[in-house]
Formats: structure tokens, sequence, C-alpha cells
């Protein structure tokens, strides 16, 4: 009688991609590890439900053809989540692992089965308001005004940060952009 019996262990147990951005794409992984004292076979990896925006990009073995772990061996799950440009708050799905494990694992009546919850929070870009169109007088102080900028996510991630930078100059023009990472930045025009 063979007493050997596989086991699985997946790290960490939950990705959670953090913020992503609306529009973009952010990447995660995690690790099937076989524990037991005999080969891990996975039948089986997907993500649920379907039409999430979640997407397993590599692993080894492949989802495909998810093979074997001898005992005390690993392979390394990356996944993506692309969300749609108007995307705002928390999506979540789950991965699913079926494995020839014997006893319930994380999935109610589904022995052998583990589940990796996912989850991402769709993060808007801010919607920046550069002030009025001023027209000054050479050798003039000019601030601008950035207050009015404001983030689209609900609730809104505060508090903004500022960047600004000059694009162009007239030709022979040393100005530097003062304090550009506030919401008044100034220069000599």
């Amino acid at each position: 009688v063979d007493t050997r019996k596989p086991d699985v262990e997946v790290a960490p147990a939950s990705v959670d991609f953090g913020f992503a951005p609306s529009g973009g794409v952010a990447l995660g992984s995690f690790v099937i590890r076989s524990t037991g004292t005999n080969d891990l076979l996975i039948d089986r990896i997907r993500v649920e439900p379907g039409d999430a925006p979640f997407r397993i990009t590599t692993s080894t073995p492949t989802p495909e053809r998810p093979g074997a772990l001898a005992p005390g061996a690993q392979a390394s799950v990356s996944l993506r989540v692309e969300l749609a440009e108007s995307a705002t708050g928390t999506v979540a799905a789950n991965v699913i692992i079926e494995t020839n494990v014997l006893e319930e694992k994380n999935v109610l009546g589904e022995p052998g089965w583990v589940q990796v919850p996912l989850r991402a929070v769709a993060n808007l870009p801010p919607v920046a308001v550069a002030g009025e169109d001023l027209t000054v007088d050479p050798w003039s102080r000019v601030t601008l005004d950035g207050s009015l900028s404001y983030d689209q996510d609900d609730p809104p991630d505060e508090p903004l940060s500022y960047r600004w930078r000059l694009v162009s100059t007239p030709g022979g023009s040393t100005t530097e952009l003062e304090r550009a990472r506030t919401a008044f930045p100034s220069f000599w025009a």
C-alpha cells in the first residue's frame, strides 16, 4: 500500500494588486508548492468569473498543461489585471487550481481545489486644472494655479501631488520653474 499523499500550498494566499490604473495594466504573482509526500498533479488553473479583468500570463507549468510537481517542487504563476479606462472601485475574482489532493482545501465541497482571491482597486488619473490663461509683461513673476485640480476616484485619493514642467521657452530664455511640486509654481517671464 502506498501511503504517500500529495498536498498543496499557495503563497501568498491572496494577490492584492493595490491601486491599478484605469485603462492600464498591473502585474502580480503567486507560487504553488507541492508540500506532500507524493507528486502533486495540477489538473487545471483558471480565473473565475471568466469575464473578470484578470488573466494568467505565465505559469510553470502552463495553465493548459499544468502537469505534475514532485514533493518539494514549486511553480510560479504570473497574473495581470487590465482595467477599462472608465473602471472605478474594487474589482475581484479568484484563481481556481484543481489538484489531485484528496482533502478539502479552501473550496467547500471540492477536494483538492485551491482558491486564490484576486483584488485590484481601479484608479482613475487626476484631472489637472492649470488655471486661467495669463498674459504678462516681460520681467514679471508669473504664478500658476493648479489648486482646482481633482481626483476622479470616489472616494478621491488625497492629497494630490503636483509635478509641473516648462514644455518650451523662447530662444535665449534661462527661466526656471520654482516650486514645481506644489499647486502654485512660479517663474520669471
